[in-house]
């Protein structure tokens, strides 16, 4: 079951991220270091941003892969993902800013024994951050509408 889903969750992220390249795109390798915190901000055409922030223990560095996407007009998806991993999250936030009244769709967390149960996260209308929670996570991805903000 637990190979089922990791496997569903990598396809989405192959299939986000071939659709990925006719649309808007934003793609960084941060790298997370083990009781360092650390953050990434992506940016698109027209102050869309993506804020990751993190703090991480155990392991060692590893490489993950952070983007922002224009899903489709007036929805963007901000992704931080790694196929495995053996980090011990303490703490993430995730937000998109520079949009007009923002809505969150969708958000979903992974760990490697299934989903991330949402008493484990608080949302704001734009944001999402751990509440409290700690441990592995291999998918953190944030869906948010809106109409950019005039420049």
């Amino acid at each position: 079951k637990k190979t089922i889903m990791l496997f569903f969750v990598l396809l989405v992220c192959l299939l986000v991220s071939v659709d990925a390249k006719k649309r808007p795109t934003e793609i960084q390798m941060p790298n997370l270091k083990p009781a360092t915190p650390g953050s990434v901000d992506l940016k698109l055409a027209g102050d869309v941003t993506c804020a990751f922030s993190w703090h991480v223990d155990g392991g060692t560095n590893e490489d993950w892969e952070a983007s922002l996407v224009e899903v489709s007009p007036n929805t963007y998806s901000c992704s931080l993902a790694r196929a495995s991993s053996y980090l011990f999250f303490r703490s993430f936030s995730l937000s998109i800013t520079g949009l007009k009244e923002p809505k969150v769709l969708n958000f979903e967390a992974y760990t490697k024994s299934g989903p991330l149960t949402s008493d484990k996260w608080s949302m704001t209308s734009n944001s999402v951050s751990s509440n409290g929670w700690e441990g592995e996570a291999i998918v953190l991805s944030l869906t948010v509408t809106g109409e950019k903000q005039e420049l």
